[in-house]
């Protein structure tokens, strides 16, 4: 948690400096906000999944974006006997918040890191022999990655693949790289 939270003053610091750097601009300019996020879903007969990750930033300089979102992810999974009964049901949600820092290298290039402070809710039910457990827990994250941004128009298809660096237990990404897919809008 010590790490989480100095990684927050860290990056409020850093933005804090970009932001007093670029004295010509001064305030928020519309045209430099922008929004997007995350859309995921799978729908199975064992497996099913939503997850929405909103997200609002704004491009501090040409190679500098930071913002913030929030998280939203449910899955639920059955296992069946061979006689197509249930015997096993898992409920997993999650419901949290994010602040990601992204650089540009190059335009369309970018590395990021997100922080994630994430309220996790696990239920279990086995149905032979019954046993139910109920767990509610809050797991950091902090992903780091790195994506490509496809443009169109004013936003562009985001694509990256991010790797959960603290690896708590019950964390929401496992325990390998993964890639997410999404969307920037520009404002």
């Amino acid at each position: 948690m010590k790490t989480l939270i100095f990684f927050f003053v860290c990056l409020f610091s850093a933005m804090q400096l970009i932001a007093q750097e670029n004295e010509e601009n001064r305030g928020l300019a519309k045209d430099r906000m922008f929004i997007g996020g995350n859309l995921g879903f799978g729908l199975g007969s064992q497996v099913s999944s939503v997850n929405i990750t909103p997200q609002v930033g704004y491009y501090f300089t040409d190679w500098f974006a930071a913002g913030a979102g929030l998280n939203a992810i449910f899955r639920s999974y059955k296992e069946k006997s061979f006689g197509d009964e249930v015997i096993y049901k898992e409920n997993y949600g999650v419901a949290g918040l994010n602040v990601f820092a992204r650089v540009f290298p190059v335009d369309f290039l970018f590395i990021e890191i997100q922080p994630e402070a994430n309220q996790v809710w696990i239920k279990q039910k086995n149905y032979d022999p019954p046993l139910e457990r109920k767990l509610s827990k809050t797991v950091p994250s902090l992903l780091g990655g790195a994506g490509v941004i496809i443009p169109s128009g004013k936003g562009g298809l985001m694509i990256k693949m991010q790797y959960d660096l603290l690896q708590h237990d019950f964390n929401p990404y496992g325990k390998k790289a993964f890639f997410a897919f999404g969307y920037v809008v520009g404002l």
